[in-house]
């Protein structure tokens, strides 16, 4: 084949060129862009991950604050049962709450022997 100047096979040639060396550009990019989005979707798949541990830790308090709920109900009850205890016999303390800041609890009298009189 001879080539002549002008010819429109050498045009197509270098045009052909110079698209191919624009495709293998666009190519490289998207390989780029290609491991961009395999280490996004690393990524997220981690995330999901940490998300689903993150929601096991909260059902696990959620369970562990509706005990400690009930808990602090029970406790309250049995504060309330002392307190009553304490109001219907007066000379037996279950409580420290009435003594006043300071003050000594009154000794408990022996058996045999009658309380002392203030």
């Amino acid at each position: 084949m001879v080539n002549l100047p002008g010819c429109v096979f050498e045009k197509i040639n270098d045009q052909l060129a110079v698209s191919n060396a624009g495709v293998a550009k666009v190519e490289a990019r998207l390989d780029r862009m290609l491991e961009e989005v395999d280490e996004t979707n690393r990524r997220l798949e981690e995330t999901q991950a940490r998300l689903a541990a993150l929601e096991s830790i909260d059902r696990s308090l959620q369970s562990i604050d509706a005990s400690l709920k009930r808990l602090d109900d029970h406790l309250m009850s049995l504060r309330s049962t002392i307190s009553n205890i304490d109001d219907a016999i007066p000379f037996l303390k279950f409580s420290a709450e009435k003594e006043a800041p300071g003050q000594q609890p009154a000794p408990t009298p022996a058996p045999d022997r009658p309380a002392p009189q203030p």
